[in-house]
C-alpha cells in the first residue's frame, strides 16, 4: 500500500496544476513588485496607453525626487499622457518645467508645443512654435 502523499506526487495532473499555482504566484508578486518599472516602459513605448490611475500616481509622485524625474524624456511621455487624457494643467505645469531647465532644446521645445496644441492651448503652443521659427530664421 502507497502512501497518500506518494501517491498525490505520482498523479500528474495534481503535479501540473500545483505547478501552475506556484508559476502563477511567482508571476503576480513580480508584477507587484515591478509595477512602476512595467507602467514607465509603457509610458515611453505608448503614453495613450497606459490606464488612467497609474499617470495620476506618476504625476503625483513627482515631488518625490525619484530618479525618473530627472529623465526629460520621461516626463514629456507623462505630459502626452497627461494631455491624452484631458489633464492640460498638469501637462502645462510638467512641459513649463522642462522648458526652465532646457530653454535651448529645440527638439524639446517643439514637444511641448505639440503637446499644448494637442490639449487645445493653441495661443501657448502658438508662442512656442513661433520662438521655434524665429530661432530657424536667425541661422
Amino acid at each position: 500500500m502507497m502512501a497518500p502523499a506518494i501517491a498525490l506526487l505520482r498523479n500528474r495532473w495534481v503535479l501540473l496544476i500545483g505547478g501552475l499555482v506556484y508559476m502563477g504566484l511567482i508571476w503576480s508578486i513580480f508584477l507587484v513588485v515591478n509595477h512602476q518599472e512595467i507602467v514607465r516602459a509603457e509610458l515611453l513605448r505608448s503614453p495613450t496607453s497606459v490606464h488612467k490611475q497609474d499617470v495620476m500616481e506618476m504625476y503625483e509622485s513627482l515631488g518625490r525626487q525619484e530618479s525618473w524625474v530627472e529623465d526629460d524624456v520621461m516626463l514629456m511621455r507623462l505630459t502626452e499622457a497627461l494631455v491624452y487624457q484631458g489633464r492640460g494643467a498638469e501637462a502645462r505645469k510638467i512641459s513649463q518645467g522642462l522648458l526652465l531647465k532646457n530653454p535651448k532644446d529645440h527638439s524639446l521645445r517643439f514637444q511641448v508645443a505639440l503637446a499644448l496644441h494637442n490639449a487645445g492651448l493653441y495661443e501657448e503652443a502658438e508662442s512656442h512654435f513661433s520662438i521655434l521659427l524665429g530661432e530657424r530664421g536667425d541661422k
